[in-house]
């Protein structure tokens, strides 16, 4: 059910109106250099490829040239490595159902309807049916209103907003109604209005899944296709005041959604579109105000919601059902839709029937999972260690801005509070979430998995609309898919989240050396505190309020150095398909990623006998990736964390330990001469 928004607006992770300054191409030797090496087969095991010209494919040359994409995946990497084997204990945990605690009861439960395919395919569509129904035989705007206006009657209905709990921006301190945009088969509103390549797989991809699952219900083809035209007629209307993929990826994006309104006003903006009426129905509680990401788009819906375009509005429901429950129903539906889909994305073959267990469960379950992840696979040592990294980290953020020549002692004095009131949240919290009162009726009492998933959806549903009017604990971590290869800072209440996920393999081992805890989980660490003062990080301050804590002299000299990280990386061509990097949209992680890197390295120089070829070569193979085509251009285009190839060799070429730890000269690929370097911090 997608009606709710995240209580997080914007978190930065390890995997998420500007001046350009003038950069020579001459300074790009280094890129021109290095091979785009995502696409499997694009590195020869024969071939030699110097650590000095190009060091990613260098160090991962025997690797790269053999890895493969497994059936059913879009790449495959080390991040990929950890993430399979966390999946594997997960799997083991859900099917053996031996945990005694609630959460891995129901996990195994929920497992049990997921794989029961003959009752799934007994039911086929049949359970979705009446809810196709009731909107196909709508007749009039005021019954739409009454539909949409009644919940429960459709779990899958996705209407024309988004709404839940969130923080504002400019006051974190208490949760808020908020809205958000409608829901779009695209990935980019612009797609509307010029479609991109990536818009173009999205369309086709969609449509042909439409089509299925539309005859499925017992449309006509041609029916089916009137259907799907009229839905992106209507997502066209849409997507005309909705933000693009150009806003989203600017620095000043964040501060554009922090527009406080009245309930009466927002409802005031879309006319005839009973948004009110809606909100109501669910029981979201009102406080007075309400936080309105964009509030063109809501003006839009006023122009949208009338009796004319009525058969465009049905058509975008039912269209949407059938999408939605095309992982729900039975195995016909599943496997056809996902081929139709991994087609599009250049994927072969298909998940492993436990994998595609695991992953819906995460999606409709993924809270309980994160209990289960815990429980079973979360340790003191974990903790222990990544504390104490995390305090190495921290003292070393503290001298480095005691240091900067470019920053006033007003702007330092702000830094050093934001990083000294920065929440650590570490691998698990003092106390898991309780949901004793969640329950999944089992298939021995009669329970269906649509019945379950509507049972799930109205839960968490509920558990979201309840905090609406709460005040933000900033004691307490709102932990949320650690089972993930992956950890985030969120700027709303300056913290940092290191996930039990992402412990193990290149990341962490207790047998680790030195320079490979540094180059592994250290980088994360590093990388997650510096979103506190990276391109968007540094809009928040020390409370999670967006507010301006520079003084104007050192804003200048910070927006200085961004613009020649964006500029640099706006030269950067990657392909032909994909073109040349945005640096602005890249710019936060590949901040992140810079002074990381220098973190660490500061860190080492109190070793005297730290192996500097290890580290460097650690950190080389934490990226090691492969990707379809199509992975890599939606990566560079919905993705804002650079290529891997880009996150190591244009990170590490920007430091004095690589280039003497390699003899790096200016003839080489991995040579930047000092003047052209792009480190912010």
């Amino acid at each position: 059910m997608n009606r709710y928004v995240q209580s997080t607006v914007m978190s930065c992770s390890i995997l998420a109106g500007v001046i350009f300054l003038a950069t020579s191409l001459s300074a790009l030797a280094g890129p021109s250099a290095w091979t785009d090496s995502m696409a499997p087969g694009s590195i020869s095991a024969t071939k030699t490829y110097s650590l000095k010209d190009d060091f990613y494919v260098a160090v991962n040359q025997q690797k790269l040239a053999v890895m493969t994409i497994p059936e059913g995946e879009t790449n495959y990497g080390t991040f990929s490595e950890v993430e399979k084997a966390n999946s594997a204990r997960l799997i083991e945990v859900m099917k053996n159902g031996k945990g005694t605690s609630k959460d891995e009861q129901l996990l195994h439960t929920y497992y049990g309807l997921l794989s029961d395919w003959d009752a799934r395919n007994a039911q086929g569509v049949n359970p979705v049916v009446p809810y196709m129904n009731e909107i196909k035989n709508i007749s009039s705007l005021t019954e739409m209103t009454a539909y949409l206006t009644s919940p429960g009657k459709n779990p899958d209905a996705i209407g024309l907003i988004g709404f839940g709990p969130s923080l504002p921006m400019s006051n974190p301190d208490t949760y808020e109604l908020t809205f958000t945009e409608g829901n779009l088969f695209l990935p980019d509103a612009a797609d509307y209005k010029e479609m991109s390549e990536m818009g173009k797989i999205y369309k086709q991809s969609s449509t042909d899944v439409s089509l299925y699952m539309l005859q499925r219900f017992g449309f006509t083809k041609e029916q089916a296709q009137a259907m799907v035209d009229n839905c992106f007629k209507l997502e066209a209307m849409m997507a005309d005041k909705m933000y693009t993929g150009a806003d989203k990826g600017s620095i000043d994006f964040l501060s554009r959604l922090d527009n406080m309104m009245s309930l009466a006003d927002v409802q005031a903006k879309c006319g005839m579109y009973p948004i009110s009426a809606i909100v109501n129905a669910y029981g979201a509680k009102q406080t007075g105000m309400c936080s309105v990401q964009n509030p063109e788009y809501f003006s839009t819906l006023a122009a949208i919601y009338n009796k004319q375009n009525l058969p465009l509005i049905k058509d975008y429901l039912m269209v949407k059902l059938a999408y939605e429950v095309k992982e729900k129903v039975d195995r016909a539906a599943y496997e056809e839709t996902t081929k139709i889909e991994n087609e599009a994305m250049g994927v072969s073959g298909m998940k492993a029937d436990d994998e595609y267990y695991l992953s819906r469960a995460k999606e409709n379950l993924g809270k309980v999972v994160d209990n289960v992840f815990i429980r079973n696979f979360a340790t003191a040592k974990m903790k222990k260690d990544v504390l104490g990294i995390i305090k190495e980290t921290t003292d070393f953020y503290r001298e480095m801005i005691k240091s900067e020549d470019w920053m006033s002692a007003e702007t330092k004095a702000a830094a050093i509070n934001k990083l000294d009131k920065m929440q650590i949240n570490a691998v698990f919290p003092d106390k898991l979430r309780y949901y004793g009162d969640l329950d999944i009726t089992p298939a021995s009492a009669g329970g269906t998995l649509y019945a379950a998933d509507a049972q799930l959806s109205n839960y968490f549903m509920r558990e979201a609309l309840n905090r609406i009017g709460t005040k933000q604990n900033r004691s307490e971590w709102d932990y949320s898919e650690v089972y993930e290869v992956n950890s985030n800072y969120d700027p709303q209440d300056n913290s940092i989240n290191i996930f039990p996920g992402i412990l193990g393999g290149a990341f962490y081992r207790e047998d680790m050396t030195r320079e490979e805890m540094l180059a592994g989980i250290g980088m994360v660490i590093g990388h997650e505190i510096s979103h506190a003062f990276d391109s968007q990080g540094s809009q928040f301050d020390a409370t999670g309020a967006m507010a301006d804590w520079w003084t104007e002299a050192d804003k200048k000299a910070f927006d200085e150095k961004v613009n020649k990280l964006i500029a640099y990386y706006d030269n950067i061509k990657v392909n032909d398909l994909c073109g040349n990097c945005d640096g602005e949209f890249l710019s936060a992680e590949a901040i992140a990623d810079l002074a990381s890197i220098k973190c660490m390295l500061s860190i080492a120089k109190e070793d005297p006998n730290f192996d500097y070829d290890k580290f460097f070569r650690t950190y080389a193979g934490v990226w090691l990736r492969v990707m379809t085509p199509e992975n890599e251009l939606w990566r560079m285009t919905q993705d804002n964390h650079p290529l891997s190839y880009l996150r190591v060799n244009l990170t590490v070429a920007q430091f004095d330990e690589f280039i003497k730890t390699y003899g790096i000269t200016p003839s080489d690929g991995m040579y930047i001469a000092p003047a052209d370097r792009i480190t912010v911090w």
